[in-house]
């Protein structure tokens, strides 16, 4: 199993009830005659000792029981050992890997080729557990440059993302004298517009100079319907109100907002939208030399990367010029996608968005927000892109 698999607790389709058919087709001929085209099914439990242990049976059978499927034990400290020497030492991870533990960094040395490899197998993590991965990045740049090694690889085979702000902790740590632009652009809707002007209206309203609305504007400064502590993408400043940042502007036929993007020297702003984040990992670095020329740092995926792994790897490539080096998928010729998932810069939900509407509307009864809710559905939740990403330059999202 992929190491990155292990921290995630992820089974891959090695390691428990892989279903494979064995042939195109079965004839079964019964005693009247009649005859019924079906296959055969073989499920593969776990690589034993001598050889795959599988399970053949037809259709018509009960699977193996549950109790024959691969148990997924804690993370290994060591997987060398694990792959019969396939994975070189750990020479950093983080304390107990899994995602539960949020702990998913490790590090390898290839000495002979004076190669050091980060392997990240998520984003996703939050809290004080922000400060431990960057430390730990630090910590393998210096460590690797104490060595003198030469080249990087940064591993992020089936990593599925998460917390946007680690993709600048580490963007800002390998290219220290580069700006992210990592720019965001939303679909015009009657709705969005409402939500945006009504929110970002009352919170330029608030005064710093009250005590009890200096903590409200604080409080809300990161939050997606206020506009003004963002910056305008075309003009470098801050947008004066959510009118100029909606537009709308024709692409593609479609309307769309201005492009946004994080304005990461305003520390309020950081403080509220990227919480337990290092604010030295969000300004501009003190070294105005990266540690590594683009040339000697590459990319590693599988193409199943997506949300803000997407992000990092765009400005690495986009803006850094980092390359990219892509394996996997179905075994066929011709160039292959680094990201297939989602490359929104941020999503949303249905919760939040009627955790927004309610005191919207208690700030402005007569905002003009259209109908959303169709009474002959019943709706629990459902998720949609706030956000696509945008490069810089160029009108079409990622």
């Amino acid at each position: 199993m992929h190491p990155a698999q292990f921290i995630q607790r992820y089974m891959d389709i090695f390691s428990g009830s892989s279903t494979f058919y064995l042939r195109d087709g079965l004839m079964l001929e019964f005693k009247s005659g009649t005859k019924a085209e079906t296959f055969w099914l073989t499920y593969y439990i776990y690589q034993g000792l001598t050889g795959p242990l599988t399970y053949l049976h037809h259709p018509s059978e009960k699977p193996p029981p549950t109790a024959m499927f691969r148990y997924l034990s804690p993370s290994p400290a060591n997987y060398s050992g694990l792959s019969y020497g396939a994975y070189p030492e750990l020479q950093i991870a983080q304390p107990n890997l899994s995602v539960s533990d949020e702990a998913l960094l490790t590090g390898y040395l290839l000495e002979d080729i004076s190669t050091r490899v980060l392997s990240i197998s998520s984003f996703n993590v939050q809290g004080s557990h922000k400060r431990t991965f960057a430390g730990k990045i630090a910590k393998f740049i210096k460590e690797a440059e104490s060595k003198k090694i030469s080249k990087i690889v940064i591993d992020f085979q089936q990593n599925y993302g998460g917390a946007v702000d680690l993709a600048f902790i580490m963007f800002r740590q390998f290219f220290p004298d580069i700006e992210p632009f990592a720019g965001g652009r939303r679909r015009s809707h009657d709705f969005a517009d409402a939500l945006g002007t009504t929110i970002t209206i009352a919170w330029d309203a608030l005064s710093y100079d009250d005590v009890a609305e200096r903590s409200a504007k604080y409080d809300n400064i990161g939050n997606e319907w206020v506009i003004t502590p963002r910056l305008n993408a075309e003009m470098g400043e801050n947008f004066t109100s959510w009118a100029g940042y909606y537009g709308p502007v024709m692409h593609n036929g479609d309307q769309f907002s201005h492009t946004e993007q994080y304005d990461l020297y305003n520390d309020y702003f950081n403080k509220n939208a990227f919480p337990d984040v290092p604010l030295e990992y969000l300004h501009k670095g003190n070294s105005e030399r990266p540690p590594w020329k683009t040339e000697n740092v590459v990319i590693l995926t599988d193409g199943i990367y997506t949300s803000a792994c997407v992000m990092f790897v765009e400005m690495m490539t986009q803006q850094a010029g980092v390359r990219t080096i892509v394996g996997g998928g179905t075994p066929s010729p011709g160039p292959m996608q680094a990201a297939s998932g989602s490359r929104c810069a941020r999503i949303c939900n249905s919760a939040s968005i009627d955790g927004m509407l309610t005191p919207a509307l208690g700030m402005n009864a007569s905002a003009a927000v259209p109908a959303v809710r169709d009474p002959g559905i019943v709706l629990s939740m459902a998720g949609f892109t706030l956000r696509d990403q945008i490069r810089d330059g160029d009108p079409a999202p990622l």
